[in-house]
């Protein structure tokens, strides 16, 4: 089972590789995890600086299509160059950029395998589209440091502006991706996560015959103690168990 690993933002793939410890040396040795480390500089997320040294990547510094569209392009570069994977596993931001990919998938070339046969989303956030075609525009009420600062709509730019591109901010959502993800996923989240509604958000828009989910006790985080990483292999075992019966 080959897995990619993409981490959260202002962190790292070694950062991530340390944070799913707990829970991957509970699995096979014929494991293998490939962690993505993001193309752009980041401050370190909350908390993280205290812990590991940097240095601190992103995947994502804003959230347009035009930025969507470039990482979408950088992971299936890795995938043509390093795969094929078996898995994606994804933390955060991370988590988000793998089911763009695939929500994307599914409603362009549902008739084309998937890139991965099995997601695995931990504490995503919200989920956004590289195309003007799919999701809902939300340009307006995104805070300014997921947009491009240089944007703005057409009809009211000033003539400094007139040669810049516009890039809205597409978020997928329940309402605006019909067609649900149809392969197994694994869905972890802490209850006292504030982000736990975007992560419940990305469950919607999975078929819930080929989801699994668990809610553990923390926060936006990955516990580590035994009992709770038992229970995150259980569910993730559930969604692979499944992806290799439809295999």
């Amino acid at each position: 089972m080959r897995v990619l690993c993409l981490h959260g933002r202002g962190t790292s793939g070694g950062i991530l590789e340390t944070q799913i410890e707990g829970f991957r040396r509970l699995f096979p040795d014929d494991y293998e995890y490939v962690f993505l480390d993001g193309e752009k500089e980041h401050a370190p997320a909350p908390g993280v600086e205290k812990v590991f040294p940097g240095p601190y990547c992103s995947y994502l510094t804003d959230y347009t299509t035009m930025s969507m569209a470039d990482q979408h392009d950088f992971v299936a570069q890795v995938i043509a160059e390093e795969g094929p994977f078996d898995a994606v596993l994804g933390f955060s931001q991370g988590a988000a950029l793998a089911a763009s990919i695939l929500l994307h998938h599914q409603a362009e070339q549902a008739f084309v395998p998937p890139p991965f046969r099995v997601a695995i989303f931990i504490s995503s956030i919200y989920c956004y589209s590289r195309s003007t075609e799919l999701g809902v525009d939300v340009t307006d009420i995104v805070p300014a440091n997921e947009r491009l600062e240089t944007w703005s709509e057409p009809s009211s730019r000033d003539s400094s502006e007139e040669n810049l591109p516009y890039h809205p901010v597409r978020r997928l959502t329940p309402d605006s991706c019909k067609a649900k993800l149809l392969i197994p996923t694994a869905h972890i989240y802490g209850s006292n996560d504030t982000l736990l509604n975007e992560s419940l958000d990305l469950v919607k828009m999975c078929d819930s015959s080929f989801a699994s989910t668990y809610m553990h006790g923390g926060g936006h985080d990955i516990p580590m103690d035994y009992d709770t990483s038992v229970k995150i292999r259980d569910t993730i075992e559930i969604a692979v168990g499944k992806s290799q019966m439809l295999s």
